[in-house]
């Protein structure tokens, strides 16, 4: 009774596509969902290391470490460094 119930040989073949349908939707949505955290996560991790790079290159400003060695320190562009860093007065 199980393989009979198991069987697809008397659905009819509009249920059979139906249900393909569903399962390949499911399936594009997970993939979608684990695409989407990992996009996610790269962009936490990036946003995290550019907080520190702030942090530092802020720090070492105030000692008084000129923007290019900031720059050799962090091993960005002294350019890079005018950009990201937040001048406190």
């Amino acid at each position: 009774m199980d393989e009979l119930e198991q069987s697809l040989k008397y659905v009819p073949t509009y249920q059979v596509i139906e249900k393909s349908r569903k399962e390949e939707k499911k399936i594009a949505k997970e993939k979608l969902a684990v695409a989407n955290n990992k996009i996610k996560a790269e962009k936490e991790q990036k946003d995290a290391v550019l907080a520190q790079a702030k942090a530092l290159a802020n720090a070492l400003l105030n000692k008084g470490v000129d923007i290019k060695t900031i720059a050799k320190i962090i091993e960005i562009t002294p350019k890079k460094v005018e950009g990201i860093l937040v001048k406190i007065k």
